[in-house]
């Protein structure tokens, strides 16, 4: 199956995005930048291939429910499959013309692979491809692990294992107590033991019933008597309680009937009155109080007289009050300003004259009133004047300067030599220090061997059994630690099932033994009369019954019969006997109940006890045979090696000795090698140190620490001199730059200073000075003018202000006057700041009165409104109170008052005799208040108390004979219980608790099962995964590692660990190298390999998948990842492969190596694509 293209209408960050993969193209590369939708287009196609669409962190930019996705498919045979998927639950698989279709559809083109199973064996990221060759490290390259977790994609096989043994180890261990299995066993066999040791045995109880029911009927009879002295108790308490109530009641009565008869009035009759005749007086009193209030206002306001000529001009006083300083303030200040002009006048015409000698007033002095750009400019050209000449004697300077000390670098320069090149010496020093220090590290790996090989030699001579050399050892078939392991826990479970079986017996044929003991005794005490013998002697006494009936009776004698029974008895005489022999025997098996009882218990407990024997026989003949079997398997096991075992544990240990001393060997294999290649690439180095050495003209005889360090020296000189030649290089090029940027600096002055004279000239015509006239000069003639400008501004204002203030003066004197004239007063002769100051004394008085008349104005009209509501309020009053003498019919309020007073009295005697009828009710246990009565009438209340505390004594008396015989009682009902329940139900609780731990022990046991079957599936996958292609798939593994790996190992291969497990390592020439002695980046190729070799299996077994992998190599060097993409090249000619990266540089890489036919680029996002990147 291939994927023709992808249109994604809406989904993830994606709008009408359309994704083709060519059909003539089968490697396609899927460029992107960061957030340009690689990770989204992912999900994308696993939605689109086994749904549902997960919106998780796809409907940031699309609703949920509108996110859609398009694909086409195409199986090997042709046939075509475009759809699409919605997002929900139900029928989102739809055809082009959104008709449903059966998810079934998809099974052929998937292979009938679950999401995660395909998103495990064909997408790969480049954090999966870590994980992955982490965990090769972590197995220890185990042979069946990697290559099982390579073909499923799985992770952490080895954790699981592990959790998986624990938790079994944690559920029953053979030899351990704690675990869960193991506790709940303990557990049932003691409690089922507790069971059987319940025995139940029958009671002679008739004595003990008879006592235990006539102690129940004391105690009931007892109960009735204090049930009896307890209702009589609480009459008398009742009595107490209601008889003083009851004469009061009788006591309201009589006073409610002394009243006599009342009118029917409201409740709040009395209340009435009160009201309305407190607000009568209250009312009349407060009138009398507002008439004489009302007339003292009335002589107060006609006593106030207003000044209505004050008062009109209120607001014309109020303004010549607040400008009366302002008034004083100016007659004060214009004679000042006065002087004040005539000085101004004096010195403007002085500066005029400095100016013109001959000029006459100062008319004449505006004509030096100079525009302000025009005395900027004198300024500015002045300013820039001296700073033009300033910097150019510094320029001229620095020029010289720069020039010289050029002249000096160059003489430098042409005194020095030509420089040497040292770039070959260089790269061997550099090669070399990269290979560090080969003469120690070749003298550690010589030590180190031999120091292995004599380790090795001490533990052959150590190790016993085995015959041969270590050579021998290592090629030996020795047994796997897992299948040795394996048989120690089996020997160990075998010896613990005979230790088990020893205790059951020894424990049982003691049980034995003690039954049979204890029958004896019972045996010894005297013989037992069976059930079948008292039958026999009362069958015996029926028969005689029976020839005595019809003899007596019916008349009817059988003497034979006769003979048989009674011999040469009498017949009355035998029957007697027989009778009397039967009572005999049916009292002795009465008596000797337990006895019997007790002796039917041992015999089927003895019975028990040998059918147990038995079966612990045939356990044992059983496990005879497993031990000779299990011997058998354990030396056809060491068969291959051609030794006698010793037992599992001790071949266990051997066995690892063995594993050691073949790792001791195979080091110091090792560790020749490396010695042996080390030695070579010193001799390599002296003889290329040697030869450049020559070429540079030094000394080339020494070892090879001699040549490093004259080599060193030559390019740490050469180096030096370069570095000063390079310096003074740079200080020529700088001062040259310097030189012409002084040069340029005084030309451009020059310049400045000529357009500098045209400005100047042009702006002493515009002043109207001479053309000769210097800087200084003209700065100093607008100072003057300036001069004189101010202080003519300053006269002029001075003018204005005396002007301002003679003109306020005349009109505030006219207004004042004005005012006092309007008002009536005398101001001849009065200055106008003292008219203001009366008229305000005037306005201010007058203010006053006008407040004093409108208060007492409204204190009349507020007087007049409450005489109106007192009004109001004595009528209201007074209507009350004839209604009052109208509905008790009283011919005046004297009478009135008496009538309310009695009926008054009357209310509260009713609520008294309610209230008292209540609680009577309440304390009177139900009854109602005539039966009250009559009970109380009966007893005296002062005999009530005597009759009650006898009571109390008797109840007392009582309760103690109770307390006393229920003590004994309770000791009798628990022995009668006991009885006639006897231990069953301890034996029944103990089997139940049996029950309940047996449940507990099997879903244990289940689950311990369950964990154990699932590690051993597991494993057992693994080997038959290995078995089945470890060959195919370790050469296919072996090629595609030595390519990503650039040839640096020559493929891959089967060794064997310490402990004798199968296990992957590199081919490096003559050595192989483990997991453990590989880079991050080498362990990820590894794991790439198996899992490329993997997908190349499957697909030879059916319909292709494409394989998606997503920046895959991004921690591949430039080398590897050229021939990683080679491979995945390879790849796609068997099936369809997409790259996503985020890398331009893998992209132009691929572009570079890969043919146009196989390479199909797609440029993600809306950036443009770089040049030549789509196609």
């Amino acid at each position: 199956m291939r994927i023709e293209y992808l249109y994604l209408p809406a989904f993830g960050l994606f709008t009408d995005e359309r994704i083709e993969f060519p059909l003539d193209k089968s490697l396609h590369i899927i460029y992107g930048r960061n957030e340009a939708g690689k990770s989204t287009l992912l999900r994308a196609v696993s939605d689109a291939l086994f749904g549902p669409i997960r919106s998780s962190g796809a409907s940031f930019r699309h609703p949920p429910r509108a996110l859609r996705i398009e694909a086409g498919l195409r199986l090997a045979d042709g046939t075509r499959l475009l759809f699409r998927r919605r997002s929900g639950t139900r029928s989102t698989l739809r055809d082009l013309e959104d008709k449903p279709l059966d998810e079934d559809i998809l099974l052929p083109f998937t292979c009938g692979l679950e999401r995660s199973e395909y998103e495990n064996m064909f997408g790969l990221d480049h954090l999966r491809l870590r994980e992955g060759g982490q965990r090769l490290l972590e197995a220890g390259g185990s042979l069946g692990e990697s290559l099982f977790a390579a073909a499923s994609g799985l992770h952490e096989l080895r954790r699981r294992l592990e959790e998986l043994s624990n938790q079994a180890g944690a559920l029953f261990k053979p030899t351990a107590s704690k675990p869960e299995v193991n506790s709940l066993a303990k557990q049932f066999r003691e409690l089922k033991q507790s069971a059987a040791n319940a025995a139940l045995s029958p009671r002679q109880f008739a004595e003990l019933e008879s006592n235990y029911l006539h102690q129940q009927e004391l105690l009931a009879s007892l109960e009735r008597q204090l049930e009896a002295a307890e209702r009589r108790r609480q009459r008398l308490q009742r009595i107490q309680r209601t008889k003083p109530l009851l004469a009061e009641r009788q006591a309201v009565l009589a006073s409610l009937q002394s009243l006599g008869e009342l009118p029917a009035l409201a409740p709040d009759s009395q209340e009435r009155f009160s009201t309305y005749s407190t607000l009568l007086r209250q009312a009349q009193e407060r009138r009398g109080a507002a008439e004489r209030r009302w007339a003292l206002l009335h002589q107060e306001l006609e006593a106030l007289q207003l000044p209505q000529g004050i008062l009109d001009q209120e607001e014309t006083i109020n303004l010549l009050q607040q400008g009366l300083g302002q008034y004083r303030q100016a007659v004060q200040d214009l004679p000042v300003l006065r002087g004040q002009v005539d000085t101004l006048e004096q010195s403007a015409l002085g500066k005029l004259r400095e100016l013109n000698p001959f000029a006459q007033d100062l008319q004449a002095g505006e004509q030096f009133r100079l525009p302000i750009h025009l005395r900027e400019a004198v300024h500015e050209l002045s300013d820039l004047w001296n700073s033009l000449a300033v910097e150019l004697a510094q320029a001229q300077e620095a020029a010289a300067s720069r020039i010289h000390d050029l002249q000096a670098t160059q003489q430098v320069l042409e005194r020095f030599g030509a420089l040497a090149d040292i770039s070959g010496l260089q790269a061997l020093l550099a090669e070399l220090s990269k290979a560090g220090d080969l003469e120690a590290a070749c003298a550690q790996q010589e030590q180190l061997a031999a120091d292995l090989q004599a380790s090795a030699a001490l533990e052959r001579e150590r190790l016993p059994l085995w015959p041969g050399n270590v050579e021998q050892l290592v090629t030996a078939e020795l047994p796997l630690p897992a299948s040795v392991a394996a048989c120690a826990a089996q020997a160990e479970e075998l010896a613990q099932k005979r230790r088990e079986l020893g205790r059951a017996m020894d424990s049982l044929k003691a049980r034995r033994a003690a039954l049979i003991q204890e029958l004896a005794g019972l045996e010894a005490a005297g013989p037992l009369v069976t059930p079948q013998e008292l039958h026999q002697a009362r069958a015996y006494r029926d028969q005689g019954w029976q020839l005595i009936r019809r003899a007596w009776l019916d008349g009817v004698l059988d003497r034979e019969q006769e003979r048989a029974f009674a011999g040469h008895r009498p017949l009355a005489e035998a029957y007697e006997q027989s009778v009397t022999a039967a009572d005999q025997k049916a009292d002795e098996l009465w008596r000797a109940a337990d006895r019997a009882a007790r002796r039917q218990a041992l015999v089927e407990q003895l019975a028990a006890v040998e059918r147990e024997l038995e079966e612990r026989a045939g356990e044992a003949a059983a496990l005879d045979q497993q031990e000779a079997e299990f011997q058998h398997k354990w030396e056809q096991l060491w068969r291959p090696v051609g030794i006698k075992p010793l037992s599992p544990k001790e071949m266990l240990e051997w066995l690892q000795r063995c594993l050691d001393l073949c790792e001791l060997f195979q080091r110091a294999r090792q560790a020749e090698r490396a010695a042996e290649e080390l030695e070579q690439k010193k001799q390599s180095f002296i003889d290329k140190l040697s030869a450049a050495l020559q070429a540079a003209g030094a000394d080339a005889q020494g070892g090879l620490v001699e040549l490093k360090a004259r080599a060193e020296r030559i390019c740490q000189e050469e180096l030096e001199r370069r570095g000063v030649y390079n310096s003074l290089t740079q200080r020529l090029r700088e001062q040259q730059l310097e030189a012409a940027r002084a040069q340029r600096r005084v030309e451009e002055l020059l310049a400045q200073q000529e357009q500098w004279e045209k400005r100047w000239q042009h702006l002493l015509t515009e002043v109207g000075l001479p053309a000769g006239t210097t800087p200084q000069a003209a700065k100093a003639f607008l100072a003057q003018a300036q001069e004189l400008v101010e202080l003519l501004d300053k006269l002029a204002l001075a003018k204005r202000s005396a002007c301002r203030q003679q003109k306020f003066i005349e009109e505030y004197r006219l207004q004042a006057y004005q005012a006092a004239q309007q008002a009536h007063l005398d101001i001849q002769g009065m200055d106008a700041a003292v008219v203001v100051e009366h008229l305000g004394q005037l306005s201010r008085d007058a203010s006053r009165t006008l407040a004093t008349r409108r208060e007492k104005e409204k204190q009349l009209a507020e007087l007049g409104e409450s005489l109106s509501e007192l009004g109001l309020q004595i009528a209201q009053a007074q209507e009350g109170l004839n209604a009052l003498l109208t509905e008790t019919g009283a011919a005046d309020f004297r009478e009135l008052e008496d009538v309310l007073n009695r009926h008054a009295q009357a209310v509260e005697l009713r609520g008294r005799l309610v209230q008292l009828e209540r609680q009577l009710l309440q304390m009177g246990d139900g009854l109602s208040l005539e039966e009250l009565a009559e009970e109380a009438e009966s007893v005296d209340l002062d005999a009530a108390a005597y009759q009650l505390q006898l009571l109390t004594e008797e109840m007392q008396r009582l309760r103690q004979d109770k307390v006393r015989l229920h003590e004994g009682f309770g000791v009798l009902k628990k022995e009668y219980e006991a009885v006639v329940q006897g231990s069953a139900a301890e034996a029944a609780e103990a089997a139940e608790r049996a029950q309940e731990v047996l449940a507990g022990l099997a879903k244990a046991a289940g689950r311990y099962l369950q964990l154990r079957t699932a590690a051993l599936v597991l494993q057992r996958a693994m080997e038959r995964y290995q078995e089945e292609y470890q060959n195919p798939v370790l050469h296919r593994a072996g090629r595609i590692f030595e390519r990503l790996t650039g040839g640096s190992f020559q493929g891959l291969a089967v060794d064997y660990d310490h402990q004798g497990r199968p296990v992957i390592r590199g081919v490096r020439g003559e050595e192989l190298v483990g997991v453990e002695g590989m880079s991050d980046g080498t362990q990820d190729q590894l794991y790439l390999a198996l899992r490329l070799a993997s997908i190349e299996g499957f697909l030879e077994q059916g319909e292709p998948l494409p394989f998606i992998a997503d920046d895959l190599l991004v921690n591949f060097d430039d080398l590897r990842t050229a021939e990683a993409l080679q491979v995945l090249a390879d790849l796609s000619g068997r099936t369809q492969v997409i790259l996503f990266t985020h890398h331009l540089a893998l992209v132009d890489l691929a572009r570079k190596l890969l043919p146009a036919n196989v390479l199909s680029v797609h440029v993600l996002g809306d950036a443009l694509a770089p040049a030549g990147l789509g196609g």
